[in-house]
């Protein structure tokens, strides 16, 4: 027996039509948006807010859980409404919609578990300050760079909000320490250029006679900026190096310059 007449159930199949269309694009769009968000903050075509912010953090997990949802009823009414027909596009959108919205999901969960800040010193009772060449670089709207920064107060910030950086450094990255090298200064200096080259940094001063280094480190992803500061000094009968790393932009650097730093600081000492 018919349940509905021929117009009805017309109606109802490009109801169907829509709503597979509407989940297939909707779960495209939600990675092309991370995608273009990407390429386009790190080309320099929109700002990171625009690029990160909104079409990574915002826009793209909305689209995805949208695609979802449509894939959903979409794949209801595949299954139920003579002829029984598009339920592997329904079934698509809502695997690629849920992947997606995962992912970003897992992502945002694991950049709120990260240190609530952007700097990381080896050692903070003397902190490297960057050169005014380096802060030029870095721009008037980047994150300041102190010699005591403490964690300011915010939503994301309340278990945390006060505490000095080096505190948390010490907590939270223990990579972040002096490396002694048995070694004159002039070769310590050579060291650690070569493991700012090998690791692809662009460099900002290259300061021999005051065994300065700094250079500029930019993520594949978006084009995130962090500048690193190596300093070289005797020690005894060697050298010792101390680093800094400052990420230009954000309240948190998700870990990267605690990455980088233990890094660096890794093909330092070997």
């Amino acid at each position: 027996m018919q349940i509905f007449d021929p117009a009805t159930l017309a109606r109802f199949r490009r109801i169907r039509r829509g709503l597979i269309i509407a989940a297939v694009v909707l779960a495209f769009a939600a990675p092309t948006a991370v995608l273009l968000g990407a390429i386009g903050s790190k080309a320099g075509w929109f700002s990171l807010t625009l690029g990160f912010d909104w079409l990574a953090i915002r826009i793209a997990p909305a689209l995805a859980l949208i695609a979802a949802a449509l894939g959903v009823l979409a794949l209801v009414a595949a299954v139920i409404l003579p002829p029984r027909r598009g339920a592997a596009a329904a079934l698509f959108a809502v695997a690629l919609g849920g992947v997606t919205f995962g992912a970003l999901a897992q992502w945002r969960l694991q950049a709120m578990q990260a240190p609530p800040v952007h700097d990381v010193d080896t050692d903070w009772t003397s902190p490297i300050l960057f050169s005014p060449k380096l802060m030029v670089a870095r721009g008037a709207d980047s994150n300041a760079v102190e010699s005591n920064p403490t964690v300011p107060v915010s939503a994301y910030t309340r278990d945390t909000a006060g505490q000095s950086v080096a505190a948390i450094n010490a907590r939270t990255c223990p990579g972040a320490t002096p490396v002694i090298l048995v070694v004159p200064p002039a070769q310590a200096f050579a060291r650690a250029k070569t493991a700012l080259g090998d690791a692809h940094l662009a460099f900002v001063t290259d300061d021999p006679v005051h065994g300065l280094l700094e250079a500029t480190a930019t993520s594949f992803w978006f084009g995130f900026k962090d500048d690193v500061a190596v300093q070289v000094r005797p020690a005894g009968a060697g050298a010792r190096i101390d680093l800094r790393a400052s990420s230009r932009v954000g309240l948190s650097d998700f870990g990267r310059d605690c990455r980088l730093v233990t890094r660096l600081r890794k093909a330092l000492a070997g």
